[in-house]
């Protein structure tokens, strides 16, 4: 009461996007075989089961907060998935992740099925899925029906991510595996359509080197005091067109970047076998 039209504007349809997403949460839920185990599950420097293994030996410590774990035991075995909400469009990267960037959700993964989860089964990694946290608006012609409007709204909140190759896997996450909820559909023919998200236990590993080098030459950078403005430059653009802290870095335009280029799946997979860092500063 008393509150401006703009207001009670914006408060209503706040109101109606957080039921959807509830809803929708609700329903996706309903439909797989994979159940929250923790929620904003904490990884701290001091926690036990928070150390991510070298190659070489040694080992690294995750600190962070999942925002969902979700797990379903098969076989004895423990198959874990990492789930991130999103108020924007975030989407998962692959390319990213190779360039060092992206990597929270893969690591948070990682290191959870190193150490495990309290005292549930032996972990495997599943994957890792960003969901869709805030209402979308759609593009549709004025004369678009209800039904085109709703159908558009739906797949909006599909998740974006990467999954496990395991058809068993693959259909405890979304049974039917009709594409709803998780990033790939089953075809007539057997294959997974959006294949470009779905990952090989052999994959995993060359993921798990990559990000693995990536933490151990950051912090190498870090302790030699190489803290160099050095953005990564994706087609032309850099953070630094809507970077909070400018003034202070004091960057300028004719400075080196990091060039981020688009490349392939496969292209991907045949430079992390090679077990190069995509990057250097």
């Amino acid at each position: 009461e008393g509150k401006s039209a703009r207001f009670v504007y914006l408060y209503e349809r706040l109101a109606q996007s957080v039921e959807r997403i509830v809803l929708d949460m609700a329903e996706e839920l309903r439909c797989s075989d994979f159940q929250p185990l923790e929620f904003e599950l904490g990884l701290g420097r001091a926690a036990p089961g928070a150390a991510l293994s070298l190659d070489g030996g040694g080992s690294v410590r995750a600190a962070g907060i999942a925002d969902r774990v979700d797990g379903w035991v098969h076989d004895g075995r423990l198959y874990l998935r990492v789930v991130d909400y999103k108020t924007g469009r975030k989407s998962f990267s692959l390319g990213d992740v190779y360039y060092g960037l992206g990597m929270q959700m893969l690591l948070y993964l990682f290191t959870l099925g190193e150490n495990g989860v309290a005292d549930l089964p032996s972990p495997g990694e599943a994957g890792v899925l960003y969901m869709p946290g805030s209402g979308h608006f759609t593009r549709d012609r004025r004369d678009a029906s209800a039904e085109s409007i709703a159908e558009d709204q739906r797949k909006s909140y599909c998740m974006s991510g990467m999954v496990l190759d395991n058809p068993e896997v693959i259909e405890a996450m979304e049974l039917g595996t009709a594409g709803r909820y998780i990033p790939v559909s089953l075809k007539k023919d057997g294959s997974y359509t959006a294949a470009s998200s779905v990952i090989t236990e052999e994959q995993l590993g060359l993921l798990r080197r990559q990000i693995a080098g990536n933490v151990v030459r950051m912090a190498e950078l870090l302790h030699e005091g190489k803290i160099g403005a050095v953005p990564a430059n994706r087609n032309g653009r850099l953070p630094c067109e809507y970077c909070d802290y400018r003034s202070v870095c004091g960057r300028e335009a004719e400075w080196p970047d990091r060039p981020v280029v688009k490349l392939e799946k496969a292209e991907i997979y045949e430079q992390l076998e090679g077990g190069q860092l995509a990057w250097q500063m």
